[in-house]
């Protein structure tokens, strides 16, 4: 399976980027002689390729009847519908000396045309609110453009099918990346649903991790060659009798670093899908 280009927490891990940043700046301010302790942890570089090795590499396709691969097959079957629903929220918080708190992101998308790739389109609205503050904008997708307005200005870039899926179905990209090496899987009966709990562990996860936090410093030339330690990956999964995915969670803390700063971080996110017709 191809690898999903995964450019969805732009409006949600822009804002950690930003906010590393700042943090970084303020801490370089107030404790320039410092020097990074040494925590025996061990490090997963945000360079996969130089780093630390894509999981995908020993990742295949699990048998459809089992808990992984319905958790696969869940995500083939909503991308096989010709269009559905997605609400996500999802929280970021910062722990660091100088800045803490959370930052809080919610979004609603209208996706048509999934099936059909050559005619997809998007509508999507979203709400940030960091330190009190709260910002709204909207988003299209038609012929292969993506058009952000957000009362301020009115950006458009040219973008493929692919990635502007992956902005409401980033979790679930990771479930198939990674669907081979799924631990401790739990199956609890939940009405006519069933839920899916189970967890990423080590390298795997703190391969993701460090994904988000790639795409994060792709923006900022302070944030390039960042380290990331993660401390626990956990992932629901919730399919209809259908077999079609319903809802999608995870939640992921760990620490990023660079040079002798580090700042814990802790993320969440829920996207809920419903059918569109």
């Amino acid at each position: 399976m191809n690898k999903k280009s995964t450019p969805l927490k732009y409006f949600a891990f822009a804002v950690i980027a930003l906010l590393l940043l700042i943090e970084g700046v303020c801490l370089y301010q107030h404790h320039r002689a410092a020097t990074p302790k040494d925590t025996g942890r061990q490090n997963v570089s945000s360079q996969p390729a130089s780093a630390t090795s894509d999981p995908q590499e020993v990742s295949e396709t699990p048998d459809p009847g089992s808990p992984e691969g319905k958790v696969y097959f869940s995500f083939e079957k909503l991308l096989s519908q010709s269009s559905f629903r997605a609400k996500t929220d999802a929280s970021i918080n910062l722990r660091g000396k100088l800045i803490k708190g959370k930052r809080h992101m919610s979004a609603n998308a209208l996706i048509t045309g999934v099936n059909d790739r050559d005619h997809l389109n998007l509508d999507m609205t979203t709400k940030t609110t960091t330190r009190g503050k709260t910002e709204k904008s909207h988003s299209t997708y038609k012929d292969g453009w993506y058009i952000t307005n957000n009362g301020k200005e009115k950006t458009r870039t040219e973008r493929s099918p692919e990635e502007v899926l992956s902005m409401v179905t980033f979790v679930s990209d990771i479930m198939q990346d990674a669907s081979s090496q799924l631990e401790d899987m739990k199956v609890t009966p939940k009405g006519s649903d069933t839920l899916y709990e189970f967890t990423l562990s080590g390298e795997t996860a703190s391969y993701y991790f460090c994904q988000i936090i790639e795409q994060a410093s792709m923006s900022t030339e302070e944030l390039k060659n960042v380290t990331g330690t993660v401390d626990s990956l956990k992932m629901t999964c919730r399919i209809n009798k259908k077999g079609v995915l319903k809802e999608q969670s995870a939640s992921v803390s760990g620490k990023v670093s660079k040079s002798i700063f580090t700042i814990p971080v802790t993320l969440t996110e829920t996207t809920s899908f419903s059918l569109y017709k």
